[in-house]
């Protein structure tokens, strides 16, 4: 598989199977969307724009890829991309985590960060996609994280969660 985009990779969404997948010549990688949870686009095939290959390619850069094989990390990436470009906005759902932070965090978009649930108190890493004063869009990078004994997000779904929710990862942890 290539892992960066060429002429023929395009967005596939279609609201009959109601999926979403990234074709890339003779591969593609389903992304774990509905398409549903994106907003309404004019055509069901879109080719990557020059944009899209240059978010993508920021991202790799950008990315604590260390511990994934290339596979993952490109499918990881091409999800940050998919709701960085075309997922609906959504509400926080913060009780889902425990609080951990105690003084304000500096916390960027475009890095991992843990989350621990609630309830079965597992911790996964997530990557922050977008971040304002009291939330952060987080990323789920792990295979999945268990939230209670009945809900479990898979790798790539993405969490809306206040600041107080996220611990840092030291640079000794990053890998």
């Amino acid at each position: 598989m290539i892992y960066l985009p060429q002429a023929d990779w395009q967005w596939s969404i279609d609201p009959q199977d109601n999926s979403v997948s990234v074709l890339m010549g003779d591969d593609s990688v389903e992304l774990v969307y509905q398409a549903r949870m994106f907003i309404s686009l004019p055509q069901k095939i879109l080719s990557f724009s020059l944009e899209d290959v240059a978010h993508y390619t920021l991202l790799k850069e950008q990315f604590c890829a260390e511990q994934y094989t290339a596979d993952q990390s490109c499918s990881i990436i091409l999800h940050i991309l998919a709701v960085t470009l075309f997922h609906k906005p959504i509400m926080p759902k913060s009780w889902q985590y425990q609080t951990c932070a105690i003084e304000a965090l500096d916390i960027r978009s475009r890095e991992c960060v843990y989350l621990t649930s609630d309830q079965e108190k597992v911790t996964a890493k997530y990557f922050v996609i977008d971040v304002d004063d009291k939330f952060a869009l987080c990323l789920l990078v792990d295979t999945q994280h268990i939230l209670t004994s009945r809900k479990t997000l898979r790798q790539g779904q993405i969490v809306k969660v206040s600041l107080d929710k996220i611990t840092l990862i030291d640079d000794g942890d990053a890998g």
